[in-house]
């Protein structure tokens, strides 16, 4: 199937669930600032710079220049400000967009301040009750909606579709040694780059601890493997705990309803026998990634070093620089710092137990050559 095929596909159940296309903005309700356009880049994780990249490769900065002026008239210098800290990565940004939005408080509209995003939470009302103040709506609006930029965001997409196949390909090859990837794979590879951009997975770091966890017999099946039911339990928790940055008091249902709904729904199919074991592995990616990158455990700061850590040590162990012992070592320091990290109200013991400790002894206990391989020829 062409690529173009399965990346629109893709990115339309994306949409469908993130609610965006290219002139989309999400005010700063989840504490990112502003999300913006059909990726909904964020100012607080500076993914918005991948849009002034890409516009810069285009039509050069005096371009995009011209853009902003054509787009934000009387606020033009201001939103230059916006792109020149996020092209320089400053951390005034995010301070600048909040005042550009205002918040409902009781019966009155008030400037919007950091609130309950310094403390990791969401913000504890509903989408409604923030806005930006005129004129900056409608000027964003036609910035993300002008044709050069759509051009930006379609290319930006483009290329995560043709990075998400490279993982897709890598992956079908370690775990059934099929260079056809399935579209489910590469669905999870396409949403995974576009909710975390290529983090951990750039040199399959990721994949590769998650494919020397062992399960039981190739007779057995999923639901009927004790090892791959174990694995399902710790997904199903960590789905269910509730994380105070998935919750949201202004709503009806927020990220953690939903969470719990899909929880049940995939133990559900597990049971029926539906689910496979692949599937669980491929799953457990995503379980790892969320572990190590909890931004309301730790400050940014924490983060940025765990993953520089993480990614060294997988690295090094791909590259035959250092033994499985010895990155077992490496990797069980990155996965209790997470735990050390968490407030003891936040900690949800029955995964924390069982996740950082298995995911170490699982590694330990079984790697093969062509886990290594792939992840050479997979970066």
């Amino acid at each position: 199937m062409p690529l173009e095929h399965w990346t629109n596909r893709a990115m339309d159940l994306v949409a469908r669930f993130e609610g965006s296309d290219f002139g989309a903005i999400t005010t700063d309700v989840d504490c990112q600032g502003l999300s913006l356009g059909k990726r909904q880049h964020t100012i607080r994780g500076n993914s918005v710079k991948h849009i002034f990249d890409e516009l810069i490769s285009l039509v050069g900065r005096p371009g995009l220049d011209k853009i902003v002026g054509e787009t934000f008239g009387d606020k033009a210098a201001e939103f230059t400000l916006l792109v020149d800290e996020s092209l320089k990565s400053q951390e005034g940004r995010l301070a600048r967009v909040r005042g550009w939005q205002e918040i409902k408080r009781g019966d009155r509209w008030t400037d919007l301040t950091e609130g309950e995003c310094a403390t990791g939470s969401k913000r504890g009302v509903a989408p409604s009750s923030v806005r930006l103040k005129d004129p900056f709506g409608e000027r964003i609006a036609a910035f993300l909606q002008h044709p050069t930029v759509v051009q930006a965001q379609r290319n930006l997409i483009s290329r995560s579709g043709t990075v998400a196949l490279e993982r897709a390909t890598c992956w079908a090859r370690a775990v059934r040694r099929d260079s056809r990837p399935t579209f489910q794979e590469y669905l999870f590879f396409f949403d995974y780059l576009i909710q975390n951009g290529d983090s951990f997975t750039e040199r399959s770091a990721l994949q590769s601890v998650v494919l020397t966890m062992q399960f039981g017999k190739d007779s057995l099946t999923a639901k009927d493997d004790p090892s791959v039911r174990q694995k399902m339990i710790q997904l199903k928790e960590w789905m269910e705990a509730g994380f105070k940055n998935m919750r949201n008091a202004g709503r009806g249902r927020d990220h953690a309803d939903y969470a719990r709904d899909n929880a049940a729904r995939w133990m559900a199919r597990f049971d029926e026998g539906v689910v496979t074991k692949d599937q669980v592995r491929l799953a457990y990616i995503g379980l790892m990634r969320a572990m190590l990158g909890r931004s309301d455990r730790e400050t940014w700061a924490g983060a940025a070093s765990r993953s520089r850590a993480l990614n060294g040590a997988c690295s090094r162990f791909i590259d035959r620089a250092c033994t499985v012992d010895e990155f077992v070592h490496l990797l069980r320091g990155v996965v209790l710092a997470v735990h050390k990290a968490a407030p003891e109200r936040d900690r949800s013991p029955p995964v924390h137990r069982r996740v950082g400790p298995l995911a170490v002894q699982r590694l330990a206990k079984a790697h093969t050559p062509r886990h290594r391989r792939c992840g050479r020829q997979c970066q």
